[in-house]
């Protein structure tokens, strides 16, 4: 985790936040590896039953990527403010 992508516990969720609000929280290798790792803390923490992702700011969700993080890494152009995450049950 970095300054870039903050995490906290709020009971059964994990808020996942993209601190980049002077880049339109652009997503750049720090901050894919930042989300990977919520992810994985999603998975396997079986407390945590949904993941909220949501950006900082009030100018964008998220702006896209900044640099690909992999050659076959893309992102789809959606204006969503939010996204989630919920383990099956």
């Amino acid at each position: 985790m970095s300054d870039d992508e903050l995490r906290e516990q709020r009971r059964a969720i994990l808020l996942v936040t993209l601190n980049r609000p002077e880049a339109r929280n652009a997503i750049s290798r720090q901050v894919m590896q930042g989300l990977a790792g919520a992810v994985e803390e999603a998975e396997n923490d079986k407390s945590i039953s949904t993941m909220v992702v949501t950006g900082a700011g009030d100018r964008a969700f998220c702006a896209g990527v900044t640099s690909a993080p992999s050659p076959t890494a893309t992102m789809a152009a959606r204006p969503i403010r939010t996204c989630a995450w919920s383990r099956e049950r």
